[in-house]
């Protein structure tokens, strides 16, 4: 029935990861050395991502899919079929989107740290070294990427120095 009525008035069938069902947990453990978020690898197709439950919204195109789950501080997009990036919200700062009930969340990752707002990009330096691409003058969005073999991380800050976004992803061949 609904089906017949979105042909009648024009409406798009929803995607299916919108039938999942939903789910309150944190984003999981981060292995950074596989690539991976929980079961989820990089090149995974969207099916693959159905244990994080129905995310707040889907966002499709021709060529790629965002699946939102803000209400717990992420995004996982994926391309060409293949999931190929995560999205973090820390903390508040100009690159994280406005959504209403926006969460933060404290991404773990599988060395043992955790990803906060205390972070600040000198911190992050004395940590990891000297990032591959800086933009650290930048007084509004300082923002920080390193490339380890065929993975990429992006840190965002505020312009307090606070850590506000953290994107993990396969990095595209050059």
């Amino acid at each position: 029935m609904l089906s017949a009525l979105r042909n009648l008035f024009g409406g798009e069938e929803p995607h299916f990861s919108l039938a999942w069902e939903p789910s309150t947990q944190p984003l999981p453990l981060i292995d950074l050395a596989r690539g991976a978020v929980g079961a989820l690898k990089f090149g995974d197709p969207p099916e693959a991502a159905q244990f994080f439950g129905r995310p707040d919204e889907a966002r499709p195109t021709e060529s790629s899919l965002t699946l939102v789950y803000l209400t717990r501080g992420f995004e996982l997009e994926f391309e060409l079929g293949r999931f190929v990036e995560l999205h973090t919200c820390i903390g508040p700062g100009p690159s994280v989107p406005e959504f209403e009930g926006l969460q933060f969340c404290r991404p773990r990752l599988s060395n043992g740290g955790e990803l906060t707002p205390a972070m600040n990009p000198a911190a992050l330096q004395a940590a990891l070294g000297e990032p591959t691409y800086g933009e650290v003058e930048d007084e509004e969005e300082p923002l920080l990427t390193y490339e380890v073999g065929n993975l990429a991380h992006e840190f965002w800050f505020n312009a307090e120095g606070a850590l506000s976004k953290w994107s993990f992803m396969e990095n595209e061949p050059a």
